[in-house]
């Protein structure tokens, strides 16, 4: 009984706003104030420097996703593991070997995908936190945003991306929690076999 509840709490969210939301012309916030975000002032998984880097890439308070993301990472601690990303509804598309990331969807978020390392992810690249990793992926993606438009570059774009903090509650097993995933624009990306024969 409380899956087909949760479902419908799932459809009801994604039935309000979220066809209404577009991302362009939308200016993202500059500063989002750090006292008023859930988790992100007290947690004690990210210092003073990673905050200060990520508070303009905070997925907006008034994104119709937000809701959405809060009642699935709410239930259960979902990045524990893949078996529990998949049992919260996400499809995982791909396990990067590079990057160590977890690329997945969820049907309830459609036209988003999902940048999750799992708290069961004990590899690091180069050395970096993988806070910082997800931290960079948005700088970066702001970076060349900047660029095309300074180079009024036509043709390429970059998806749109947000950290989403996820609640402290339910707590992981695991001795590696992540505190945090990139939520971004699913680009529709094909495979390079598929590109070469387009």
């Amino acid at each position: 009984m409380r899956n087909k509840c949760f479902s419908f709490s799932l459809l009801l969210l994604v039935c309000m706003g979220w066809a209404t939301w577009e991302t362009e012309g939308r200016a993202r916030p500059k500063v989002i104030d750090p006292a008023t975000y859930p988790y992100f002032r007290d947690n004690p998984y990210l210092t003073g420097r990673m905050r200060a880097i990520m508070a303009p890439y905070l997925l907006p308070l008034d994104h119709p996703a937000k809701p959405i993301l809060d009642m699935i990472f709410s239930q259960a601690r979902v990045t524990e593991s893949k078996k529990t990303l998949e049992n919260a509804g996400f499809e995982i598309i791909a396990s990067m070997k590079v990057s160590f990331i977890t690329v997945a969807r969820h049907p309830a978020l459609p036209g988003l995908v999902f940048k999750i390392y799992l708290d069961t992810e004990k590899r690091r690249r180069e050395e970096l936190h993988q806070v910082e990793w997800l931290i960079k992926r948005c700088v970066n993606a702001e970076k060349i945003r900047t660029f095309i438009a300074k180079k009024k570059i036509n043709y390429f774009t970059v998806p749109d991306k947000w950290l989403y903090i996820l609640p402290e509650r339910p707590v992981s097993r695991e001795l590696n929690p992540q505190p945090l995933i990139v939520v971004e624009t699913d680009m529709q990306l094909v495979s390079h076999g598929d590109t070469e024969l387009a």
